[in-house]
């Protein structure tokens, strides 16, 4: 027989508590929106390369076709990302599994899915710090790219994961859905959007080459102060968003071993 809990919505089972929720119930539980916040920013660092690669390429003054360039590099980076992370995943769950000498820290460990978002994360900030400093050039700004492209693609293969680990299976579908729509469309209109074209507006005006002040409403800003307060406010949130998958993970381990 099955018993539901009201406060957690877990159900007891022979193999212990596992979670069975639908979309709605996942919507009332803290574990939806620590996932929510850290694979949003993940997603938003992501977008924000896509969306204004021509526009970085053109601010720092870099050859027009890395633009390109940089584009394909992403693309290739975040689906080598996906396949490697959604491996890298279940060998970590096969091959390591908590132990009852772990105590309160069972849940701390490779077996965990939760916390391979918080190594996207992470990469994303090292991304945006790398991308922040001046005077790299080419390889500095394709470095970023790159690793930017394999942070973005982890989020993919773990939401999956991770929703059918911490809100059950019976409703993956719908909660993945939410989580696929929602994570991008809000990073991308915070990050990318809002965020990035704020801190290029107020840098559009610059020196022209004579040394002059140019038209006002150019529409081109030039320099690396264009992008770099968007990178560094970028890698400050991804580095929050390395922290709430550990919070995770502690509040929903009972609910994702076997």
């Amino acid at each position: 027989e099955t018993r539901y809990d009201v406060d957690d919505y877990s159900i007891d089972t022979d193999d212990g508590p596992k979670r069975d929720l639908n979309l709605l119930q996942a919507l009332q539980t803290p574990e939806l929106w620590l996932m929510f916040y850290s694979a949003m920013l993940i997603a938003g660092n992501g977008t924000l390369i896509t969306n204004s690669a021509s526009a970085i390429v053109e601010s720092r003054m870099l050859p027009s076709d890395l633009t390109s360039v940089a584009t394909s590099i992403f693309s290739v980076a975040q689906s080598g990302s996906r396949v490697f992370t959604g491996f890298l995943t279940e060998v970590a769950a096969t091959h390591y599994k908590p132990s009852k000498d772990d105590g309160d820290l069972a849940w701390l460990g490779w077996h965990s899915r939760p916390l391979f978002l918080s190594m996207g994360a992470l990469i994303a900030a090292v991304a945006h710090i790398i991308l922040a400093i001046p005077g790299l050039g080419s390889a500095g700004f394709i470095v970023g790219v790159t690793l930017s492209g394999l942070a973005y693609g982890t989020i993919w293969p773990l939401m999956v994961l991770v929703v059918g680990d911490v809100f059950g299976k019976t409703n993956l579908g719908a909660i993945y859905l939410w989580f696929d729509g929602s994570t991008v469309a809000l990073g991308t209109l915070l990050i990318s959007k809002m965020l990035s074209q704020y801190i290029y507006e107020q840098h559009r005006v610059h020196p022209d080459s004579s040394g002059a002040i140019a038209d006002a409403e150019s529409s081109t800003c030039f320099g690396e102060e264009c992008f770099q307060m968007t990178h560094i406010i970028t890698a400050i949130l991804c580095l929050t968003a390395f922290v709430t998958p550990f919070e995770l993970a502690r509040r929903t381990h009972k609910h994702c071993t076997d």
